[in-house]
């Protein structure tokens, strides 16, 4: 089964979707998917960052909800993750559970790199991952270049951390020592 897995971004201060161009590639990609098959789920991950009360997924999955409702029986929602690194262990469990193992990845293009790095190495071998970029409307400065940075941390995260291809315990190790684990399991 495909999954098409939708990234959240931290909300605005009013609790507003900031990079609304990820919602809208990730309804494209749904939509066109479902043309050839019904066989598919759309994933909304993020948790509740920055002192919000809503999650990055429950606002975002408002937004199907009052003007997209065709999409409604197709959507699941993660609400645990606080990070990219959680985004693709929480995922990870829900794409077993229904047995989705074709993943489209939809992100900013700025963060793909990072973002395919992270869920290629926590998924593993036996999840097929495409990357899916939208292109992000808000000026991005130095998002490059931190993004950069960011990605050489992770490496050398899953070097430290000695996590493998596929194995996504020593991940959960982490967020666990970082408090960034919700429950205790998968």
């Amino acid at each position: 089964m495909k999954g098409i897995v939708l990234l959240g971004k931290r909300l605005n201060a009013d609790g507003t979707f900031r990079e609304v161009e990820r919602f809208e590639t990730a309804l494209e990609v749904l939509s066109a998917t479902l043309e050839d098959t019904e066989e598919v789920r759309l994933i909304i991950s993020g948790g509740s960052t920055n002192g919000h009360v809503v999650s990055e997924a429950a606002s975002l999955h408002q937004r199907i909800v009052d003007s997209y409702a065709q999409f409604l029986p197709y959507t699941l929602i993660e609400e645990k993750s606080k990070d990219t690194l959680g985004n693709a262990a929480y995922t990870k469990a829900i794409c077993k559970e229904y047995g989705v193992d074709d993943i489209v990845l939809i992100t900013s293009l700025y963060h793909m790199p990072r973002a395919h790095f992270v869920f290629d190495h926590v998924y593993g071998e036996n999840f097929s991952i495409t990357q899916h970029g939208s292109f992000c409307a808000f000026p991005i400065d130095n998002f490059e270049i931190v993004e950069m940075e960011k990605l050489v941390q992770t490496q050398e995260f899953f070097r430290e951390y000695g996590v493998a291809r596929g194995d996504h315990g020593p991940v959960l190790d982490y967020l666990v020592d970082h408090g960034l684990l919700i429950e205790d399991k998968l």
